[in-house]
């Protein structure tokens, strides 16, 4: 006798009660068991049938932004094999020289507000387009300048049009691709950005060792003219036929402007800091709390009373969130300072060709692309959690490197020094992919009551909004990591010149240089301008072989205070990650 129950059909017209038997009990499961494997495959189906891939236009738009993205990379970094060869050709300190890269930072944290705010008002076609003139006018400038001050002012505007092709990618990506699929598309402008890093370090190199260095700046007309190519074919160049004024007023143009000053000030402050003044003088202590104070006002105003916010995003009142982005400029300063000053290090230190340094720099960014490429193809490395372990783990990698990078001096062989610098690549792939990824996801909701909404408990409204907030998220993180790398030009420039100019005038007595005691000591400056002209020169062999040993020994000892300050930094970007979400 077999099991029995009471089923109860119901339709339009009765209740029928039947009473089935255990048989007819095992029948029905298999048929409901057969239908929902039907479904879940019919379901599979068709979701691959429906799965977003882009148009030919489509395909246009992104094939134009990650060519205007290489080219911003590029412009960053073709110039740091560069730096010695323009010190002894302009007869400027090194200090005076890294302006040239800080201006471009500089000008393109700010353009990528700036074009971004105009791309909402006008449409995309006028301000990309804008945005190539920039930046092929800066080219040009750069590439006719006869003095520090012309080859400044054409790395600004050229800044300005990297920054706003920056800003022009990110929000065209956010605009055309869906939300689900836009952490994956948005990846190809984070591998762009790779590629020209590396294309910018090994053509800079070249060009330094065997063409002049106007090349440098001539390799960017190529990528210009390619974006100008597709642009048209891309983008609708017309751009809105009307603009609301309300918009216009509500739009945060006090915010760019006082930012720019605010930063300008910041940078004067830290590179006088230790070279050409001490750091407890006026010259210095001034320029640093007006910068401060000006940061910290933009802050203030859009918090209180901006109707639109540029800088201070929603989802930053948000603690985690607020970690996050902290993380990512930490991780900016940490990019450029390895850059900057490893390249330094084989060059003045180990004596190597600008060709073979930046060769040898291709450890420090190439991991970066295939972390990318994994991270786009396994889904188990998208999750959240995961995601966020991987940003710790970058830092706990690139404090290590840190440490190790103490041991690095005159006589570090190769087979050495190349793991240091495989395990900083490591660490900076881990933190680039990281946070690419952690970025596209949502942040908790505020609530007034002190509490941090989760995921289940999120309302329409927010949901509706989901995309408004990843452009926001995109473009803070971008302008926040710029700013980063900008901070970074002169503050590692402070750290280890100071350090120099420090040791020789303890060595005054010496008269090591020839600067004897007549006060010129204070002259960061003309120190800095000797010090680079000899060890530019044969390697220490000879007459000057002596001075030159003690030349580059203080230079290493500059260097190796600015690890000593990487492991902080590293050590506070782990601590940022543990409470960032």
């Amino acid at each position: 006798m077999g099991l029995e129950f009471v089923d109860t059909s119901h339709d339009k017209i009765s209740c029928d009660v039947q009473l089935l038997d255990g048989r007819g009990v095992e029948n029905l499961v298999e048929d409901i068991d057969a239908q929902a494997s039907h479904h879940d495959n019919n379901l599979e189906a068709n979701i691959e049938r429906t799965k977003w891939k882009p148009d030919v236009k489509e395909w246009l738009m992104i094939i134009s932004a990650c060519l205007l993205v290489t080219m911003d990379a590029l412009n960053v970094t073709v110039v740091i094999p560069l730096i010695p060869s323009l010190s002894s050709t302009l007869e400027r300190a090194l200090g005076g020289i890294l302006w040239f890269e800080t201006s471009y930072l500089m000008a393109s944290a700010t353009g990528q507000a700036l074009f971004a705010m105009l791309t909402d008002l006008i449409g995309a076609g006028p301000v990309v387009l804008v945005a190539v003139v920039f930046a092929t006018a800066g080219t040009g400038v750069c590439s006719g300048s006869m003095n520090l001050a012309s080859l400044i002012a054409g790395r600004f505007v050229q800044g300005i049009g990297g920054g706003a092709v920056t800003a022009y990618s990110l929000l065209v990506m956010a605009d055309i691709i869906p939300d689900m699929y836009l952490a994956h598309y948005s990846g190809y402008l984070f591998q762009a950005r790779v590629v020209g890093t590396m294309l910018g370090m090994v053509l800079g190199g070249l060009f330094s060792d065997y063409t002049s260095r106007i090349w440098a700046f001539y390799a960017s007309f190529a990528f210009c003219a390619f974006g100008l190519l597709i642009i048209p074919f891309a983008v609708d160049l017309r751009g809105r036929r009307s603009i609301s004024m309300r918009k216009l007023r509500s739009m945060g143009w006090l915010s760019v402007v006082l930012s720019l000053l605010g930063m300008s000030s910041l940078l004067i402050g830290l590179s006088w800091g230790g070279t050409f003044f001490p750091w407890s003088s006026w010259h210095v202590l001034v320029p640093l709390c007006v910068g401060a104070g000006v940061l910290l006002l933009v802050v203030v105003y859009e918090s209180l009373w901006a109707t639109r916010s540029v800088f201070v995003a929603a989802d930053l009142r948000c603690l985690p969130r607020a970690m996050m982005y902290l993380s990512s400029f930490l991780h900016g300063f940490s990019l450029l300072s390895h850059l900057l000053n490893l390249s330094m290090y084989l060059m003045l230190i180990q004596h190597l060709t600008p060709t073979l340094s930046g060769l040898s720099l291709l450890t420090l960014t190439a991991p970066s692309f295939p972390a990318l490429l994994l991270i786009s193809k396994w889904s188990f490395l998208q999750r959240p959690r995961t995601l966020r372990w991987i940003i710790r783990a970058g830092w706990a990698i690139g404090f290590v490197a840190s440490c190790a990078s103490i041991t690095l001096d005159m006589h570090t062989p190769p087979q050495a020094w190349v793991f240091i610098f495989l395990a900083t690549g490591i660490s900076h792939a881990l933190l680039v992919s990281g946070h690419h990824r952690c970025l596209q996801h949502r942040p908790p909701l505020y609530n007034p009551s002190g509490r941090w909404k989760c995921d289940s408990e999120r309302t329409n409204s927010a949901e509706e909004t989901q995309s408004e907030v990843s452009k926001a998220g995109m473009l803070l993180y971008s302008i926040v990591r710029t700013w980063g790398m900008c901070i970074a030009v002169p503050a590692s420039g402070a750290i280890v010149l100071g350090q120099v100019v420090r040791e020789m005038g303890d060595q005054r007595g010496v008269d090591l240089l020839g600067l004897g005691g007549n006060g010129t000591d204070r002259d960061g400056s003309s120190m800095m301008m000797t010090l680079l002209l000899l060890m530019m020169g044969s390697g220490g062999e000879g007459e000057g072989g002596g001075e030159m040993e003690a030349l580059r020994e203080m230079y290493m000892d500059g260097l190796q205070a600015l690890w000593r300050v990487m492991m902080g930094v590293m050590a506070l970007g782990g601590l940022c990650s543990c409470f960032a979400s």
